[in-house]
């Protein structure tokens, strides 16, 4: 064979062998973001995910409502399905027969041994537990004035201070007025709070609160006008002595009506508050928009954010790890698929960067709506969120008969 032939076969040969170790590597890749979570495709704050997968009966329906990550190796998630706890390994469900009925809304840590978590017992009444360190222990709240309370926020101050915060019925009707409801812990019990007198002709409830300190506390919710029906925001702080209602941001020029679903206090000069507003005209451009407003001490200001690209997304709740470490997480609908994604909100102390995910979530299959409800971070950094999944049997997804049981679902940060 002459030279040049000789060159010739061994140039295809280390071509063919570029191609082989291309397509090994491209496979290895493939099977690495499958099995191990989906990466970001807007990545401005470097951060991969993973999903938490809950081992739930696939037949019932489950969602979860709230989670509070005090380390990595102790995380809780409350929801339809009782109490789950992570200890670094494994999530193990909570065996305690107190707290294995009714729904668990929200849930708060002041340490790894004081925990409470609150929600609606088999009867729909309101329930409240506390953990010690080593059990639960249910814990009465009784309103004569309400026949219907839903708890929905609350926060842990000291042992002998505690907040929740939801709304209540009076009488059988569900479509009876809401009043804002406000409950104290005191140590012993919980006793029933006046709020800020709320105006007259609104239906009202609360859906977040949280606290700088016993005497600097923040609540939002919101108004629906019993007559015209458009929704209005409702904040309210306490100042050590009563609650006061306190001015949202001026309207917003492209928001018709606006809600508020969650808070978060870093210090008195520095709050944040999540929501979604609604943007009407004509069918082409009716929608709704997360939003997320600023308190600097003196007012509240709207913020600027990037949004999916998406007609109809929100934001569920917000949680602060420290002034320039803030987390606010929603869901938007795909306005192709009509499939609903996670997305997030990240503030470094200078702006807010967006993070969204591909359609596929780790393991999840392609006809997957995932909805988020709640958001919770450890000290040293880790961002645990919190919500559903479910698979529908057609695509586009249309009512409940196509669709299976909703799941639990769970997303974090590789850490």
């Amino acid at each position: 064979m002459s030279k040049g032939n000789q060159f010739l076969a061994i140039g295809s040969l280390v071509v063919i062998l570029l191609i082989v170790i291309w397509m090994v590597v491209w496979q290895y890749v493939k099977r690495e973001q499958s099995s191990s979570g989906p990466l970001i495709t807007q990545n401005t704050c470097s951060y991969n995910w993973k999903q938490m997968p809950l081992d739930v009966a696939k037949n019932v329906r489950i969602s979860l409502q709230g989670v509070v990550a005090i380390s990595s190796k102790d995380i809780w998630v409350v929801g339809n399905a009782g109490i789950k706890h992570w200890n670094g390994t494994q999530w193990q469900p909570v065996l305690d027969e107190a707290v294995q009925q009714g729904t668990w809304t929200g849930i708060t840590a002041r340490s790894a041994h004081d925990i409470w978590t609150i929600g609606q017992g088999p009867a729909g009444r309101p329930q409240a537990a506390h953990w010690n360190g080593k059990s639960w222990k249910l814990t009465t709240i009784s309103i004569k004035s309400a026949d219907i309370v839903k708890p929905t926020g609350i926060t842990a101050i000291t042992a002998k201070n505690a907040w929740i915060v939801g709304s209540s019925q009076s009488g059988p009707n569900q479509q009876e007025t809401n009043h804002t409801l406000i409950l104290h812990w005191n140590g012993r019990s919980w006793l029933e709070v006046a709020g800020a007198q709320i105006p007259a002709g609104n239906d009202a409830k609360l859906t977040g609160i949280s606290a700088v300190s016993a005497k600097d506390i923040w609540i939002v919710g919101n108004l629906v006008n019993t007559t015209t029906h458009a929704p209005k925001p409702l904040i309210e702080h306490w100042n050590g002595r009563n609650w006061q209602l306190i001015p949202s941001s001026e309207d917003h020029p492209s928001y018709h009506t606006v809600r508020l679903n969650a808070v978060t206090a870093v210090s008195s000069h520095d709050v944040w508050l999540v929501g979604s507003g609604f943007f009407s005209g004509d069918r082409t451009v009716r929608g709704t928009s997360g939003l997320i407003q600023h308190w600097d001490g003196k007012i509240w200001s709207y913020t600027k954010i990037s949004i999916p690209e998406s007609r109809s997304n929100m934001l569920a709740s917000i949680k602060a790890i420290s002034p320039t470490n803030v987390w606010a997480a929603g869901s938007f609908v795909n306005p192709n698929s009509r499939l609903s994604g996670a997305y997030m909100q990240h503030w470094d102390g200078q702006k807010w960067n967006i993070i969204t995910w591909p359609r596929i979530y780790g393991q999840l299959a392609n006809n997957t709506s995932v909805s988020i409800t709640d958001i919770s971070g450890t000290p040293d950094g880790q961002i645990i969120a919190v919500g559903a999944s479910v698979v529908f049997t057609q695509n586009p997804p249309i009512g409940d008969a196509a669709r299976n049981p909703t799941q639990p679902f769970i997303l974090a940060s590789c850490h």
